[in-house]
């Protein structure tokens, strides 16, 4: 959905109201994972980090179940990222992901001390 409704019937860019809600509430965001069509036309499941100045980043799950790739014909991502926020470094791992600490490079290990890694 690229537009969200108000209450009075008006329609708004999607990134304009995201940017708004985090600019406003003075806050970094951590959104929970969904389906999304990537630049080479496959599915899949991302998450979000929302920072309070309106840049909004993604991580890719790395780890996809058999039954997602089966069933859903969702890809995995290629990397674990590292974020970094005013508020310091983090990392995102989403759902499965969370059972393979040590593959695809878990970040915290390089970026000792300082990095929070998040499951959505």
């Amino acid at each position: 959905m690229d537009r969200v409704y108000d209450d009075i019937g008006g329609a708004w860019p999607r990134p304009t109201i995201d940017k708004l809600i985090m600019e406003w509430n003075n806050i970094n965001i951590i959104a929970g994972s969904m389906i999304e069509v990537g630049e080479d036309d496959r599915l899949y499941n991302v998450a979000y980090l929302c920072h309070r100045d309106g840049q909004i980043e993604r991580q890719a799950k790395l780890h996809i179940t058999p039954q997602e790739r089966r069933d859903w014909v969702i890809e995995g991502g290629d990397e674990l990222l590292v974020f970094q926020t005013d508020a310091g470094r983090v990392g995102i791992q989403i759902c499965y992901d969370v059972e393979f600490p040590s593959s695809r490079g878990c970040p915290c290990a390089t970026l000792a001390p300082m990095c929070s890694l998040v499951l959505p």
